[in-house]
């Protein structure tokens, strides 16, 4: 879905060698690779090493990040876009995440149709944000495929990589998604199953799982907040 598009990622933390950096994102570029199966042509990734210029879109490895709450972000700057990541316990993860998404929907504004009327954000990743599995020892992300969105997947379909969604649509309890809907449509189609639920007006609202940190609520809010704003006035700004 984006090619030609090439990440270069860039390690200014001084938390992890040039070694371990390497090392994540290779594992990176096979699972992008894996997920090419599924979703078509995805991004390509490489490592620069400190003092190089990168050939491709810049993804800094950081100590800290200028988004509270968040752990990486994509956004477009005055040189294009790019992407941040915090270098915690699970930066690899964040990266992949972050990668995923970006071939998934690179401006961040596909919405997908529902079986219940509304419509959900076309993201990899948040639906099972909890889901984790390694490549060469390597944690990277959890992700949809195709089928997650088609409202009309049978039975035995493949929804995911690693087989934790049941259903097109489903929000798993450690995971999120940006849900649009018509107004009046929210409390009838989701207040039964005793969903937790951001209101963010104009039709918007932040789905959550039941077992999704509190911690990290606030930053997807704000995400879901710039994916509306983009809706509405036509700009692409940051996602995550």
């Amino acid at each position: 879905m984006t090619p030609g598009l090439l990440i270069s990622v860039i390690n200014a933390s001084s938390q992890i060698t040039p070694i371990d950096a390497a090392r994540g994102v290779l594992a990176i570029g096979k699972q992008l690779a894996e997920a090419s199966q599924d979703h078509g042509l995805m991004p390509a990734i490489e490592y620069v090493p400190r003092g190089e210029v990168p050939n491709g879109l810049p993804c800094e490895l950081a100590d800290t990040i200028d988004v509270p709450g968040a752990a990486g972000y994509h956004d477009n700057g005055p040189n294009g876009p790019y992407i941040k990541i915090l270098v915690d316990a699970d930066w690899t993860v964040t990266l992949s995440h972050e990668a995923l998404e970006l071939g998934g929907d690179p401006s961040a504004n596909i919405w997908a149709d529902s079986a219940d009327g509304n419509d959900y954000a076309y993201e990899l990743c948040d639906a099972d944000q909890g889901g984790v599995y390694e490549i060469d020892g390597v944690r990277v992300s959890n992700y949809v495929t195709p089928a997650f969105f088609d409202p009309f997947s049978g039975h035995g379909a493949k929804l995911d990589r690693m087989g934790r969604l049941t259903r097109p649509f489903e929000t798993h309890e450690e995971g999120y998604q940006i849900m649009r809907t018509e107004p009046g449509r929210i409390s009838q189609v989701f207040a039964a199953h005793g969903r937790l639920m951001h209101h963010l007006g104009g039709g918007v609202v932040v789905v959550f799982g039941h077992a999704f940190p509190e911690h990290k609520k606030q930053a997807k809010i704000a995400k879901a907040a710039r994916r509306r704003g983009r809706w509405a006035r036509g700009n692409f700004t940051m996602g995550g």
